[in-house]
Protein backbone atom coordinates (compact mmCIF):
# COMPACT_ATOMS: atom_id res chain seq x y z
CA UNK A 1 0.00 0.00 0.00
CA UNK A 2 1.34 3.58 -1.21
CA UNK A 3 1.50 6.21 1.56
CA UNK A 4 -1.00 7.98 0.11
CA UNK A 5 -3.38 5.36 -0.20
CA UNK A 6 -2.44 4.27 3.76
CA UNK A 7 -2.93 8.23 4.74
CA UNK A 8 -6.21 8.35 2.87
CA UNK A 9 -7.20 5.30 4.55
CA UNK A 10 -5.91 6.53 8.03
CA UNK A 11 -8.28 9.45 7.29
CA UNK A 12 -11.27 7.56 6.07
CA UNK A 13 -11.32 5.68 9.35
CA UNK A 14 -10.51 9.25 11.62
CA UNK A 15 -13.49 10.55 10.19
CA UNK A 16 -15.97 7.48 10.80
CA UNK A 17 -14.72 7.77 13.83
CA UNK A 18 -16.03 10.96 14.68
CA UNK A 19 -19.02 10.37 13.17
CA UNK A 20 -19.60 7.60 15.46
CA UNK A 21 -18.79 9.70 18.43
CA UNK A 22 -20.95 12.25 17.18
CA UNK A 23 -23.99 9.75 16.68
CA UNK A 24 -23.53 8.10 20.23
CA UNK A 25 -23.48 11.49 21.58
CA UNK A 26 -26.03 12.77 19.66
CA UNK A 27 -28.58 9.55 20.62
CA UNK A 28 -27.35 10.09 24.71
CA UNK A 29 -28.79 13.57 24.68
CA UNK A 30 -31.86 12.85 23.01
CA UNK A 31 -32.64 9.57 25.19
CA UNK A 32 -32.02 11.38 28.22
CA UNK A 33 -34.10 14.51 27.50
CA UNK A 34 -37.12 12.57 25.66
CA UNK A 35 -40.25 13.36 28.30
CA UNK A 36 -38.25 15.18 30.45
CA UNK A 37 -40.16 18.25 31.60
CA UNK A 38 -39.02 21.61 31.16
CA UNK A 39 -39.38 23.92 34.05
CA UNK A 40 -40.07 27.30 33.51
CA UNK A 41 -40.14 30.09 36.05
CA UNK A 42 -42.47 32.70 36.12
CA UNK A 43 -40.92 35.39 36.74
CA UNK A 44 -38.65 36.24 33.70
CA UNK A 45 -38.68 39.21 32.14
CA UNK A 46 -40.64 39.14 28.58
CA UNK A 47 -39.79 41.80 25.82
CA UNK A 48 -41.48 42.61 22.75
CA UNK A 49 -41.53 45.03 19.88
CA UNK A 50 -45.41 45.56 19.42
CA UNK A 51 -47.24 44.35 22.64
CA UNK A 52 -47.56 45.87 26.12
CA UNK A 53 -48.75 42.91 28.20
CA UNK A 54 -48.38 39.36 28.00
CA UNK A 55 -49.96 35.83 28.83
CA UNK A 56 -47.05 34.16 30.82
CA UNK A 57 -48.11 30.87 29.98
CA UNK A 58 -49.43 28.39 27.30
CA UNK A 59 -52.43 26.55 26.35
CA UNK A 60 -51.52 25.37 23.08
CA UNK A 61 -50.97 21.73 22.58
CA UNK A 62 -47.79 22.32 21.49
CA UNK A 63 -44.54 24.40 21.85
CA UNK A 64 -41.77 25.09 20.52
CA UNK A 65 -39.20 26.27 23.19
CA UNK A 66 -35.86 27.84 22.28
CA UNK A 67 -33.36 28.44 25.30
CA UNK A 68 -29.91 29.97 24.22
CA UNK A 69 -27.29 31.62 26.08
CA UNK A 70 -26.17 33.75 23.34
CA UNK A 71 -22.29 33.64 24.00
CA UNK A 72 -20.86 34.27 20.84
CA UNK A 73 -21.92 35.23 17.66
CA UNK A 74 -25.65 36.40 18.77
CA UNK A 75 -27.11 36.82 15.06
CA UNK A 76 -25.74 33.32 14.20
CA UNK A 77 -26.98 31.35 16.78
CA UNK A 78 -30.62 32.89 16.92
CA UNK A 79 -31.18 33.14 13.12
CA UNK A 80 -34.52 35.08 14.12
CA UNK A 81 -35.49 35.37 9.92
CA UNK A 82 -35.79 31.61 10.20
CA UNK A 83 -37.76 31.32 13.40
CA UNK A 84 -40.25 34.10 11.39
CA UNK A 85 -40.50 31.91 8.40
CA UNK A 86 -41.32 28.91 10.60
CA UNK A 87 -43.83 30.89 13.07
CA UNK A 88 -45.81 31.85 9.76
CA UNK A 89 -46.05 28.49 8.08
CA UNK A 90 -46.95 26.92 11.75
CA UNK A 91 -49.95 29.31 12.37
CA UNK A 92 -51.17 28.65 8.64
CA UNK A 93 -50.88 24.97 8.94
CA UNK A 94 -51.74 24.44 12.68
CA UNK A 95 -53.41 28.03 14.03
CA UNK A 96 -52.89 28.21 17.92
CA UNK A 97 -52.19 24.43 18.25
CA UNK A 98 -48.74 25.38 18.40
CA UNK A 99 -46.82 28.33 20.47
CA UNK A 100 -43.25 29.43 20.27
CA UNK A 101 -41.09 30.12 23.36
CA UNK A 102 -38.37 32.06 22.96
CA UNK A 103 -35.94 32.39 26.10
CA UNK A 104 -32.34 34.19 26.03
CA UNK A 105 -30.22 34.75 28.82
CA UNK A 106 -28.54 37.78 26.96
CA UNK A 107 -24.55 38.17 27.13
CA UNK A 108 -25.36 41.78 25.38
CA UNK A 109 -28.87 43.08 25.54
CA UNK A 110 -28.27 45.77 23.80
CA UNK A 111 -27.31 43.85 20.59
CA UNK A 112 -30.10 41.53 21.15
CA UNK A 113 -32.81 44.25 20.86
CA UNK A 114 -30.72 45.73 17.77
CA UNK A 115 -31.27 42.22 16.22
CA UNK A 116 -34.82 42.22 17.45
CA UNK A 117 -35.48 45.60 15.92
CA UNK A 118 -33.26 45.27 12.68
CA UNK A 119 -35.27 42.14 11.36
CA UNK A 120 -38.56 43.08 12.92
CA UNK A 121 -38.73 40.24 14.85
CA UNK A 122 -42.17 40.68 17.12
CA UNK A 123 -43.06 37.36 19.10
CA UNK A 124 -42.11 37.91 22.72
CA UNK A 125 -38.83 36.85 24.14
CA UNK A 126 -37.98 36.04 27.46
CA UNK A 127 -34.63 37.82 28.77
CA UNK A 128 -33.48 35.17 31.47
CA UNK A 129 -30.76 37.65 32.59
CA UNK A 130 -30.33 35.77 36.10
CA UNK A 131 -30.00 32.05 34.07
CA UNK A 132 -32.86 30.57 36.61
CA UNK A 133 -33.42 28.33 32.96
CA UNK A 134 -30.35 26.67 32.79
CA UNK A 135 -30.00 26.60 36.40
CA UNK A 136 -33.42 24.70 36.55
CA UNK A 137 -32.88 22.75 33.48
CA UNK A 138 -29.18 22.07 32.45
CA UNK A 139 -29.75 22.51 29.09
CA UNK A 140 -27.20 20.45 27.13
CA UNK A 141 -24.11 22.92 25.79
CA UNK A 142 -24.52 22.53 22.08
CA UNK A 143 -27.22 25.04 20.71
CA UNK A 144 -28.53 22.21 18.50
CA UNK A 145 -29.94 20.25 21.41
CA UNK A 146 -31.10 23.77 23.13
CA UNK A 147 -34.36 23.65 21.30
CA UNK A 148 -37.44 21.57 22.16
CA UNK A 149 -40.71 20.50 20.83
CA UNK A 150 -43.39 20.34 24.39
CA UNK A 151 -46.23 19.19 25.00
CA UNK A 152 -48.79 20.82 26.36
CA UNK A 153 -47.25 19.77 30.26
CA UNK A 154 -44.09 21.17 29.03
CA UNK A 155 -42.58 17.42 28.10
CA UNK A 156 -40.17 16.84 25.55
CA UNK A 157 -41.49 15.62 22.68
CA UNK A 158 -38.97 15.73 20.17
CA UNK A 159 -35.55 17.90 20.66
CA UNK A 160 -33.12 19.30 17.80
CA UNK A 161 -32.83 23.23 16.38
CA UNK A 162 -34.98 23.63 13.04
CA UNK A 163 -32.93 26.34 11.98
CA UNK A 164 -29.66 24.48 12.05
CA UNK A 165 -31.66 20.96 10.38
CA UNK A 166 -34.28 21.46 8.05
CA UNK A 167 -35.42 17.69 9.07
CA UNK A 168 -36.34 18.59 12.50
CA UNK A 169 -38.43 20.94 11.36
CA UNK A 170 -40.31 18.18 9.33
CA UNK A 171 -40.00 16.20 12.27
CA UNK A 172 -41.89 19.05 14.60
CA UNK A 173 -44.63 18.99 11.85
CA UNK A 174 -45.55 15.25 12.00
CA UNK A 175 -45.61 15.29 15.39
CA UNK A 176 -47.98 18.05 15.39
CA UNK A 177 -49.98 16.85 13.03
CA UNK A 178 -49.94 12.91 15.10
Amino acid sequence: MTKKATLLLLTFCVIIGACNRENKKAEKIVSEWMGKTIQIPEDIDAYSLNRDTFMSSSNANYKVFLYTDSTGCTSCKLRLQAWKNYIQEADSLFGDEVDFLFYFKPQNEKELQHLILRDKFDPIIYMDRAGKLQELNSFPSEMEYQCFLLDRENKVVSIGNPTLNLKIWELYKQIINE
